[in-house]
């Protein structure tokens, strides 16, 4: 992403966040989230990256936002830009915008209209098909995602945001400003959707069907953009009809009476605009801080913007400790991520390094996919198990479900002769315990290599019991003795595909690669199968269970792709994994 373009957009946030004028000194510390004084050649950096966005006004050392203007004046006079967004949404939870509509309007009949269908990148989904006809041919010479965006832009120029539930869309359209390196779209605009809670108090929920029936209005064929945008100008004329009725005559008045309260009911409204407006629907890492800039949780998400809303919404679960939480929130940061799998790795180093209040130790509270052995010759046990225990001799997993755990259990305590639990005076023998150690860290071919080379004939009578329960459940690749995983993932940078190696329950390694350079993607391939596979015990069992985790839930996914000895099959893997993300298309 445009690193010009963030830093904006800390600066926009933090406007709106405090809404009144600040320092150009102050505004820097906040864009470049720091408390220490500025080196000059950033400062000058910031200050003409504001003078040069039409988003700011500086005059006299102070930065404001220039929609701020728009405030006094009166509805009537005023010009609005009424806009709706038709995305997509990809497997990774990845969504793209693939159709634009907007109508440019005043109190007193329209101005102009705006509608583009836009190249979606990935392809069409099924369920967006389904809702609004919108096919991939259909979007066959249709300008890029940056273009169309920018185009909405000048389109809205001088006129206020009008949408029905605008954090949403804004989310959708800030997110492609940003990967254009564009400005973004203010937030400072209409929310019709908020103007009808306020209106309505007591009618919601406040969906656009719900809210045109509120109004009187007819119902409208909507999951079209053009469509769905003339159905909020109407709910917008009667919405403002009313607030002039009741002596609401200008944009800040309205604005003003449409916002929560400062009550704690309204604290956790602000906090929900918040995140509707700054977080995506996108993989990330969230951070909740207290008023201090403390950080007192970190989170990660397929959505940051429905997973910290959940932190928000009223729940009967855990009550008392949820309020106690949300009563220290005073702010979101959040950092994008590609792909589930980034975040989780994001997540568990801004843990370990953040050490935050409300964060409890991850366990697992799944069932047992794991099968270890503990103890020696004499006194030892088998048994499947949540995690991988501490002092285990042998242990491997994840399985992909308890199930295929508990019968491998079953089987080896049968075929060896350890029990599931310590006690009696005739433990397991040393060749047992041996070959249960080669059968779990290397399957069932050196659990026989280890017992022919013993010879004995204890170890003909196991090996015999060994064949005689075959198949055995294999453990998922990438887990504690499941070998090693390379999963082709989004970056946060969508023109780029990462490759991740994954090996023990951990994230060994990743490149983020060009998704249209073949050449790049087999010498990046190769270099993480030469990856040195001897890791340190990280010691840090929470990460190593949510890594596991993750496997067990994806471990279907064709982009999750097991290492074998080939690597020119692993290369093909690769490049019909990056295809399916919907990248890479000229790849061979």
């Amino acid at each position: 992403m445009n690193d010009q373009a963030g830093l904006l957009d800390r600066a926009q946030a933090e406007l709106e966040e405090t809404d009144r004028p600040l320092p150009l000194p102050v505004l820097a510390r906040a864009a470049y989230r720091t408390t220490s004084p500025i080196p000059h050649r950033l400062y000058a950096r910031l200050a003409a990256a504001v003078d040069s966005d039409r988003r700011f006004q500086r005059s006299q050392g102070m930065v404001s936002l220039a929609d701020w203007e728009m405030r006094d004046v009166g509805l009537q006079n005023a010009e609005f830009v009424a806009i709706d967004v038709e995305s997509n949404g990809g497997a990774s939870g990845r969504h793209r915008i693939v159709e634009l509509g907007a109508v440019r309007f005043g109190l007193d009949g329209v101005r102009g209209r705006f509608e583009t269908l836009v190249a979606c990148p990935e392809p069409i989904a099924r369920a967006v098909t389904r809702i609004t006809g919108i096919r991939a041919a259909m979007l066959s010479g249709a300008p890029g995602p940056a273009e169309a965006v920018e185009a909405l832009s000048e389109f809205c120029l001088g006129a206020v945001l009008v949408a029905h539930n605008l954090p949403s869309d804004l989310g959708f359209l800030n997110l492609e400003a940003r990967w254009a390196g564009i400005p973004a779209f203010s937030g400072d605009g209409l929310d019709t959707m908020a103007i009808a809670a306020w209106q309505h108090a007591d009618s919601g929920p406040f969906g656009l069907a719900r809210t045109l029936e509120l109004y009187g209005l007819p119902p409208h064929e909507g999951h079209r953009a053009a469509a769905d945008a003339e159905a909020v100008r109407k709910v917008f004329l009667r919405q403002a009809e009313r607030g002039r009725s009741e002596g609401t005559k200008t944009i800040g008045q309205l604005r003003a009476a449409s916002r929560p309260d400062s009550s704690p009911a309204g604290v956790r409204g602000r906090l929900l605009e918040e995140v509707a407006t700054q977080l995506p629907s996108l993989p990330g890492v969230y951070r909740l801080l207290d008023a201090a800039g403390d950080v007192i949780y970190v989170g990660m998400a397929r959505s940051l913007q429905r997973r910290v809303r959940t932190h928000l919404n009223n729940s009967n679960r855990h009550a008392r400790r949820r309020e106690a939480f949300v009563e220290q929130i005073d702010r979101i940061e959040f950092d994008l991520a590609g792909s589930e799998l980034e975040a989780l790795v994001l997540e568990q180093e801004q843990i370990a390094r953040l050490r935050p209040a409300f964060n409890r130790q991850l366990r697992s509270h799944q069932g047992p996919h794991y099968v270890a052995i503990r103890g020696d010759s004499g006194r030892g046990q088998l048994h499947a198990c949540r995690q991988p225990p501490k002092g285990a001799i042998a242990c491997a997993g994840p399985f992909r479900t308890a199930a295929h755990a508990r019968r491998l259990a079953q089987q080896l305590r049968s075929a060896l002769g350890i029990p599931a639990r310590w006690g009696g005076e005739n433990g397991p023998s040393e060749l047992a315990i041996g070959a249960g150690r080669a059968f779990l860290s290397g399957g069932i071919s050196r659990a026989r290599r280890y017992l022919d080379e013993s010879g004995s004939s204890s170890a003909k009578r196991i090996l015999r019991r060994l064949n005689a329960r075959e198949p055995w459940p294999r453990p998922l690749p990438g887990g504690e003795s499941g070998g090693r995983v390379l999963v082709v993932a989004h970056d946060s940078d969508p023109a780029r595909v990462a490759l991740w190696l994954i090996e023990g329950g951990s994230a060994v390694r990743r490149y983020r690669i060009p998704a249209d350079a073949p050449g790049r993607i087999a010498e990046s391939v190769e270099a993480l199968l030469a990856t040195d596979t001897g890791l340190p015990d990280s010691g840090d069992v929470s990460v190593t269970n949510r890594i596991d985790r993750w496997l067990i839930a994806n471990a279907d996914d064709p982009n999750v792709i097991w290492i074998d000895s080939r690597p020119e099959k692993v290369q093909v893997r690769v490049r019909r994994a990056v295809r399916r993300l919907g990248l890479g298309a000229g790849l061979r």
